[in-house]
């Protein structure tokens, strides 16, 4: 994609992004209360797009502790119901089946729950026309291409990453970064 790409993709800006962290025993109402907290930090983004884009992060259904709760799902579809009455995709790039993960991790109960949001499932990094290609480095500093679904550079798209925060076995931390940008091609 290049650097002259990156900046078309991407606007920078000098202002410090919000953050709101939120302490309870409900994961639903502590996703629904934390976008409340940044509600003006959405809302004008969210008017200017044609669909909302949940990348949960969802790669091993047996790993529950590495993946994105169903409750954090409802938490989000709790804020855009009054806010947002365009279409929601849930888009993955797991290596698991798309149906088997859905069902597996409690979304497909969110799409029934949500029909008017016309809620679908997609794995974006499976359609090997559509993909920018950027490139990182390996263990051994050399450059590797990584593979990014088009889907998630759609400028018609609000992209909301519900990855759970983590380590990682070769940068140390990722935090959620790479729930949105590493997908080897």
């Amino acid at each position: 994609m290049g650097v002259a790409n990156a900046e078309k993709l991407f606007k920078y800006s000098n202002q410090r992004a919000k953050v709101a962290i939120i302490k309870g025993e409900n994961r639903r109402k502590n996703v629904f209360d934390a976008l409340v907290a940044i509600d003006d930090q959405i809302l004008p983004g969210l008017k200017k797009r044609k669909y909302v884009l949940i990348k949960p992060n969802g790669s091993d259904p047996s790993r529950a502790l590495i993946s994105t709760q169903a409750d954090t799902v409802r938490g989000i579809m709790d804020y855009l119901a009054p806010r947002f009455k365009g279409q929601v995709v849930v888009a993955e790039c797991c290596g698991t089946a798309a149906k088997t993960a859905t069902s597996q991790f409690g979304w497909d109960k969110i799409f029934a729950e949500h029909k008017a949001f016309n809620m679908q499932f997609d794995v974006p990094n499976e359609d090997a026309n559509r993909y920018e290609l950027l490139y990182g480095i390996d263990y051994d500093m050399h450059p590797v291409p990584i593979r990014l679904g088009a889907r998630f550079v759609d400028p018609d798209a609000f992209v909301i990453s519900s990855a759970v925060l983590k380590t990682h076995n070769m940068v140390v931390a990722t935090m959620t970064i790479k729930n949105m940008v590493l997908e080897r091609p």
